[in-house]
């Protein structure tokens, strides 16, 4: 694990980053997982995302039901999820961006990584997300290729 140092509006804080197994990479691209209070803001938040360049692509689910307690409190309610595509290198931002756009004061935005996949996809990503005028670096394969066939 390492840990990334942030820092926003509301102080600095860590996030923690597992080390993946891609040889000699620092291209490790991840899924973010977020909840939103309904598909409105979801889709505000997921919007600013791709436009900002900070991920590749954004998924919303909406109609999600959560229970948890907040302020010593039982809730159950609908909320819808985001899941975005994006790199390692971009989670600081990411993170700091969506808790401005966020109406929550504690909003969960989770990190996980994506150990393999599609190849293509996952240059893609690469792709999508870097800064103007920039070359993306391949994503390593992980898998050894074989002749044709097998």
């Amino acid at each position: 694990m390492r840990a990334i140092k942030a820092a926003d509006a509301h102080g600095i804080f860590f996030l923690w980053i597992p080390r993946l197994p891609h040889k000699g990479s620092a291209v490790k691209p991840l899924f973010i997982y977020m909840t939103t209070k309904d598909r409105k803001e979801a889709r505000r938040i997921g919007k600013a995302l791709v436009e900002e360049k900070l991920a590749a692509c954004v998924n919303i689910l909406d109609g999600m039901n959560s229970f948890y307690f907040w302020e010593g409190k039982l809730h159950d309610e609908r909320e819808a999820v985001l899941i975005a595509k994006t790199m390692d290198s971009l989670l600081p931002r990411l993170v700091t961006r969506v808790k401005r756009l966020h109406s929550y004061s504690a909003p969960c935005i989770v990190a996980m990584p994506i150990v393999g996949g599609n190849r293509n996809f996952l240059s893609w990503i690469a792709r999508e997300t870097a800064a103007p005028g920039i070359r993306a670096p391949k994503v390593p394969s992980r898998a050894k290729r074989g002749k044709k066939g097998t």
